[in-house]
């Protein structure tokens, strides 16, 4: 099957492949033999069999005129002109046919299947794709409409719903895979984040977990795995990354990033990736007057897994905050609190594959209230207690659930956090909570 305007740009080696293939698999498609309808009337079953001799003949001209008639006909006659039609590249009228044809023979899942077929050469794709989903769904053992749905699918950029219906049919073959550029990584962590190898089929959960555990290593700003057909059995799969700008890109970049932040008087040394390792070293200074900060984070793979990290993190802050108008448990206006706050502690994840990951970790936070009205009540004092809490969390992430075909995702999230205040005006506590993020991008990306 292929359409008559790429969907990808026209110079795309790779979309040019994936069209080629679906002409070729469409022509033989075409080829087939069509079936002979058993209901017809006496004339319409001479005029059947002079359309099917002429069909097998591949007499296309004269199969469309002697197939055209009333709109009544046999749904297998307007099958035939279709067909017919269709080789002679009428796709318009060739849909028509085969939408009078579905009218009338609402369970044959052949009408469905060729028009979209001519809606793809049409450029008309939610059409095409309509069509499938509903000839899966009368023959779910069809393997040209898996191929050609997913293929569909791939066309669009969504490789996880190409793969949903790839996959049944041992589609797609990888016969190489690849990161594209190189990052730079060792080969240890380069080749334990990838799940997926030649010869295998790629399939949706090795593409999950691949991309969960590049994005646990911290060294990329985004992270994709593209597909292209190399033959028409194997496929090439590239792992395309892009690394976290810094001094590795030059003293240009370098002096950018570590300023980005000048404007609103905060700096940010960063180094990511030292020695190839995926260990990272983040971190900020801000001097402004009334929220001075300094904070860092190192994190760095636990054992060479790419899938477990371990982080650790310091927070100090000096801050300045006016309460007068959002606070009135004090007959003197907080004009000027100041809140000095140290925070330390450490954080493991662990990415269990594309859906499950968890984290616990750990920290203690050491708070001191200065500039305190004399002023406060009683009953507010406890919200300014000097002291230093220690707490405990462990937190669950799951994808609960992923319609590829839709671009819709929702992912769930569980957390427990228990601790306690080390003064004795501060107790325990605990909390526990939940949280639902959907994401949905209702167009294809092209």
């Amino acid at each position: 099957m292929a359409g008559r305007r790429q969907l990808d740009p026209p110079g795309d080696a790779e979309a040019q492949q994936v069209i080629l293939l679906l002409l070729l698999a469409f022509s033989a498609h075409l080829a087939a033999q069509p079936q002979v309808g058993q209901n017809a009337h006496p004339s319409d079953i001479e005029r059947l069999a002079a359309v099917q001799k002429l069909y097998e003949e591949k007499k296309w001209e004269e199969v469309a005129r002697l197939a055209q008639g009333p709109p009544d006909q046999p749904a297998e006659l307007d099958y035939l002109a279709g067909m017919s039609l269709a080789h002679l590249q009428r796709w318009q009228e060739a849909r028509e046919y085969f939408t009078s044809g579905h009218r009338k023979a609402p369970r044959d899942a052949r009408f469905l299947v060729e028009r979209a077929g001519v809606s793809y050469r049409l450029n008309d794709i939610p059409s095409a794709k309509a069509d499938l989903h509903a000839a899966f769904r009368l023959n779910s053992k069809d393997s040209y409409s898996r191929e050609f749905l997913g293929t569909l699918f791939f066309l669009d950029g969504n490789l996880e719903a190409a793969l949903k219906y790839w996959n049944a049919i041992e589609k797609p073959r990888l016969a190489s895979v690849h990161f594209d550029p190189p990052p730079h990584l060792n080969d240890k962590l380069r080749e334990r984040a990838v799940t997926f190898s030649a010869p295998a089929v790629l399939n949706p959960d090795a593409l999950r977990t691949t991309e969960a555990r590049l994005e646990n290593l911290g060294v990329f700003v985004r992270e994709k795995v593209e597909v292209k057909p190399l033959t028409e059995e194997g496929y090439n799969a590239a792992i395309r990354t892009t690394e976290h700008a810094g001094w590795r890109d030059g003293p240009l970049v370098g002096t950018v990033s570590l300023f980005r932040g000048v404007f609103y008087e905060t700096v940010y040394p960063e180094f990511y990736n030292l020695a190839g390792s995926a260990r990272n070293v983040t971190s900020l200074l801000r001097w402004d007057d009334q929220k001075r900060r300094a904070g860092g984070t190192f994190s760095t793979p636990v054992a060479g897994s790419p899938g477990l990290r371990f982080r650790f993190f310091l927070d100090a802050r000096n801050e300045n905050w006016n309460l007068s108008r959002t606070f009135f448990g004090t007959t003197t206006p907080l004009e000027d609190l100041n809140l000095r706050t140290l925070a330390g502690g450490v954080a493991i994840r662990m990415v269990v594959n594309g859906r499950w990951s968890w984290s616990n970790g750990v920290q203690a936070i050491a708070r001191r209230f200065r500039n305190l009205s004399s002023g406060i009540s009683p009953a507010a004092l406890p919200f300014f207690t000097n002291g230093t809490t220690v707490e405990a969390w462990a937190r669950v992430e799951h994808a609960l659930l992923r319609m590829p075909e839709r671009r819709f995702t929702l992912d769930s999230t569980g957390e427990v956090k228990a601790g306690r205040g080390l003064s004795d005006a501060l107790g325990g506590f605990a909390t526990l909570s939940g949280s639902l993020r959907e994401h949905w991008l209702p167009r294809a990306r092209r």
